[in-house]
């Protein structure tokens, strides 16, 4: 990807080193600079290269009155890559399970900065929808060193209008969400002017506690529906429900595309999506020497069965249905259709790329 930038190796060396920094929450200019030794000027010309070619993102964020840009790696997968992957890749070959093993605490820590980040970017979209209590500005994480509360405070998303302060808790870990954590949360927004109405979104992985307070300010988010079939039904219900209130006709079709492929080429993409237009009523799925993968594409036709399929199965309990019914669409290398779910994974496609 870095080639696309320079095909000079200094020149990537300095774009991985920014990189691999800004991966270890070095996020300015000052203490990347530090970090990688080389010139502020030298690494914010750099870091604009990054931002335009969207590889990189300038955020926002605030200690007390005090905003502080920062800078943070825009791709989930990308910035796994430069936590994890990047500086370890000769060990990963050796043995990928003892890496990630040793590395546990730093995956553990990536994990919960991204589920931060996607609870943001899920609020973000709600906004933009108009489903929150007001039209509010851009949400940002907020920190107090020395408060008036006589402690630090840290919020993981907080955002306000004329009339509501809105205040968001995101909590990634093997415990339930707890009503004391909740007061805590509640004594930090006090902070915040008394005339604005609170609205507290929280986010937790392993759900809530019984005895936590039931109010319309709060709104519990939880992941209580694990199986496939559920994701399936959830993002079919979501798609057809935005192209109606859109005022769209019916899409033609629904790309299922995994997050956990990232070899797949643009010219497959667009081989399947031109397949599937001419075919128009058949399930259309890459695949490598008739042996069938993702990204598949379901015509209009299956939008019923896939709304409504066998617990824990997904698309592909329709393809072996209707075998007559798919088209394969063949990818010019297998390991396009290599997907990463491993540590195992991971050394198998570092050990094929090389």
């Amino acid at each position: 990807m870095l080639q696309l930038l320079s095909n000079s190796t200094n020149v990537q060396d300095v774009y991985n080193s920014i990189l691999v920094s800004i991966s270890k929450r070095n996020r300015t200019i000052k203490t990347i600079s530090e970090d990688i030794h080389e010139a502020e000027a030298k690494v914010s010309k750099y870091i604009s290269t990054l931002i335009k070619s969207e590889i990189v993102e300038k955020k926002n964020m605030y200690n007390g009155n005090k905003r502080t840009i920062y800078y943070d790696i825009s791709d989930s997968m990308l910035k796994l890559w430069y936590t994890l992957i990047f500086e370890n890749q000769e060990k990963i070959k050796i043995n990928g399970n003892l890496v990630f093993e040793r590395n546990k605490e730093k995956l553990d820590s990536f994990l919960s900065f991204e589920f931060e980040n996607l609870s943001i970017l899920y609020m973000d979209m709600l906004n933009e929808k108009g489903e929150l209590e007001d039209i509010f500005p851009h949400i940002q994480n907020y920190k107090v060193d020395n408060s008036k509360l006589s402690r630090s405070i840290e919020i993981d998303g907080i955002t306000s209008t004329k009339e509501y302060l809105l205040v968001m808790d995101c909590k990634y870990r093997n415990k339930k969400y707890t009503k004391d954590m909740y007061e805590h949360l509640k004594e930090s927004a006090s902070i915040f002017p008394d005339k604005l109405k609170r609205v507290y979104y929280i986010f937790s992985k392993e759900g809530f506690n019984e005895n936590m307070i039931e109010d319309k300010n709060i709104h519990f988010l939880r992941h209580d529906m694990p199986y496939r079939n559920e994701m399936v039904r959830l993002g079919v219900t979501r798609i057809l429900s935005d192209n109606a209130s859109s005022g769209n006709l019916q899409p033609q079709g629904i790309l299922f595309l995994p997050s956990d492929q990232p070899l797949i080429t643009r010219t497959s993409l667009q081989l399947l999506c031109l397949t599937f237009l001419y075919y128009d009523d058949k399930i259309c799925r890459l695949s490598y020497k008739e042996n069938a993968g993702s990204p598949c594409i379901f015509p209009a036709k299956y939008y019923d069965e896939l709304l409504n399929l066998p617990e824990k199965k997904g698309g592909g309990f329709l393809t072996k249905k209707y075998p007559a019914q798919v088209v394969l669409v063949p990818v010019r290398d297998e390991y396009e259709l290599y997907d990463i779910d491993t540590p195992d994974d991971i050394t198998r496609l570092l050990k094929f790329l090389h």
